[in-house]
């Protein structure tokens, strides 16, 4: 997911936590990993989203995925801040991948 977020109130250092403005899912893996196994994958994408401060999020699920993933709904959540201009093209993300234990 790449996700858009507006300023907190006031903007600067404050108490108030940044609201979800835009979210794109970009794409969906599935990967098996062994118990007692841990594994890493790249993965590519193209964004569909323009800015600075973009939150790029990788949700990781053991098990299946639900229709709609979230930070509430996943087992893992992986993110960077990121970014992205009018030139941008695939952007390599390496995300570690949980062990099945």
């Amino acid at each position: 997911m790449l996700e858009r977020f507006s300023d907190p109130r006031g903007g600067g250092e404050t108490t108030a936590l940044p609201t979800l403005v835009e979210r794109a899912e970009l794409s969906r893996t599935t990967l098996s990993v062994p118990g007692n196994a841990t594994t890493t994958q790249s993965l590519a994408f193209t964004p569909t989203l323009l800015g600075d401060e973009l939150r790029l999020s990788v949700y990781v699920y053991v098990g299946p995925a639900p229709e709609s993933a979230s930070p509430e709904t996943a087992d893992y959540h992986l993110y960077r801040w990121v970014d992205v201009g009018d030139s941008a093209s695939s952007l390599p993300l390496p995300a570690p991948v949980p062990s099945g234990g």
